[in-house]
Parts: C-alpha cells; sequence; structure tokens
C-alpha cells in the first residue's frame, strides 16, 4: 500500500526537523516499522503493509506537529515503540510476541482491540466479563516493558468510597509509562478526566471497563460512559466494544450475559 501526504503550508524548518540530520529519522521509522518513505519537499510518500504504511504517516504527522525544534533520535523511536509488537499467524489473528506463545486475538472484537492499543496512545475496552479486556491490556504491557518500550506499567482502579482519588495517580504525570485503568466503570467524569490528562511522553494508556457494572451512588454518573460519548470522535483514542460472542469463559457465561441483558431491557 502507498500513503501519501503534504504538509501545507510547508515550513522548511519543521520539514528539517521531521526529517533529522541526513534523513536519521526518516531511516529510523522505516526500519523500525518496515516500510519506504520517500520525500519531495514537503510531500511524502510511503510504501509498505497497510497497517505499517498508515502507523507510518501517522507518526510524521505527530513529528511534524512538535518540529519546531529539533527532535531527538530517542523521541522518534518513543513514537514508532509499540507497532512491532503485533503479527499475523497464520489464520490472520494477531499474535502477541511475548514469552507466551498462544497469547493472540481469540475472537474479531479482540483481534481489533489488540490492533487499537498496538496503534493508539489511549485505547477503550468496553464490554462484559470474561472478554479478555483487562488479560489482554496486562500481556500488551509486559510485552512493552520486556520490550524496554516502557519503563513501568501501572495499573489502577477506582475507590468509589474515596471522593475524587483514583488509586495513586493525583497530582502525577505518567511518562514513559503503560497505564491501565481497570473497572473505570465506576469512575466519576471528574476522575476520569483527572486520569486521561497525567498520560504523559512516551506513554500508552488502556482503560477497560463493563458498564453493566457500575457501582456508583444513584445518580451519579459514570466516568466511562461519559468519555465514550465525549472523546468519540477525538484523533488518537480508540474505541472497543465487546459483546457477549467475545467472552471465552465457560460457554454459560456468555449466556449469563445475554440472560442480564435481555432482563434489563425487559
Amino acid at each position: 500500500m502507498i500513503v501519501r501526504h503534504s504538509f501545507v503550508p510547508p515550513n522548511n524548518t519543521r520539514l528539517a526537523h521531521l526529517c533529522g540530520p541526513m534523513d536519521e529519522h526518516l531511516r529510523t521509522i522505516e526500519t523500525a516499522l518496515q516500510v519506504k518513505i520517500a520525500r519531495r519537499q514537503e510531500s511524502f510518500k510511503v510504501e509498505g503493509a497497510k497497517a505499517k504504511a498508515q502507523r507510518a504517516m501517522d507518526v510524521l504527522q505527530a513529528l511534524y506537529e512538535i518540529a519546531q525544534r529539533p527532535i531527538s533520535p530517542d523521541k522518534v523511536q518513543l513514537m514508532v515503540a509499540g507497532d512491532e509488537t503485533m503479527d499475523e499467524d497464520e489464520e490472520g489473528a494477531l499474535v502477541l510476541h511475548t514469552r507466551r506463545s498462544d497469547l493472540k486475538a481469540r475472537t474479531p472484537n479482540q483481534s481489533v482491540y489488540l490492533d487499537n492499543i498496538a496503534h493508539h496512545d489511549i485505547t477503550f475496552g468496553i464490554g462484559p466479563a470474561g472478554t479478555g479486556k483487562t488479560y489482554l491490556a496486562v500481556a500488551c504491557a509486559v510485552d512493552a516493558l520486556e520490550r524496554s518500550s516502557v519503563q513501568r506499567i501501572v495499573l489502577t482502579r477506582p475507590a468509589v468510597e474515596a471522593g475524587e482519588k483514583l488509586g495513586f495517580l493525583r497530582g502525577r504525570t505518567l511518562n514513559n509509562a503503560f497505564v491501565i485503568l481497570d473497572e473505570a466503570q465506576n469512575t466519576t467524569p471528574e476522575q476520569m478526566k483527572m486520569f486521561l490528562t497525567r498520560i504523559g511522553f512516551g506513554s500508552k494508556c488502556v482503560v477497560t471497563g463493563d458498564i453493566s457494572q457500575i457501582d456508583l451512588p444513584k445518580g451519579v454518573l459514570s466516568g466511562l460512559v461519559d468519555a465514550e460519548r465525549v472523546l468519540k470522535r477525538v484523533k488518537g483514542i480508540a474505541h472497543t466494544r465487546f459483546t457477549s460472542a467475545d467472552v471465552v469463559r465457560h460457554p454459560l457465561v456468555a449466556r449469563i450475559v445475554d440472560a442480564y441483558d435481555a432482563a434489563r431491557k425487559s
């Protein structure tokens, strides 16, 4: 696949910082994402596998936006880190390259979820228990840590009875971390905003939750429900919706989920 883009209006300083000395940054992106990048002034052409070519162009766009000053090689590597974690097996299922060789997507939505985590800095995974939301997020985090694309993993949950407290995140900015907010249906909108605005450079964030299991006081809006509505069109944020068809536990679990869903609607 070939992806083309022109940065207009052209800015020679930004273009120089984007490409790096002797096009060093372009070569880094090519090597990391296994693509070919050609440039003529402000016009760029990226050739490679569809997902990787698009990812490379997204990285170029992100770099151009911060290219008012020189960009370090480490920054470029951080921005492309994460895309190499995914591959496909002979059946087309996405596979995580971790010590667990059998760890892969088992449903179409899980495959979308893993792809979203690989290609977005913030990913929401919403759906019933047993769909692998947290498990796959933690597996991605461990993989990123093993490859040194992040320096630490942060897993936090909301404390419903503790006002605006959210784990130990109050007042912190999280750089170079893989951050997972679990049970996010029990955040308030204020907690959710506080959490999302703590995400720093070189970090990935996955937010998981089941909106059928909200334990907030009556009349309090779930921060997860609110965030899905407010952020659904924000570039760089992905949303994956799971259903009972994605449950990978005992077959009865999927039927239990369906039964409760039907009871709520009746």
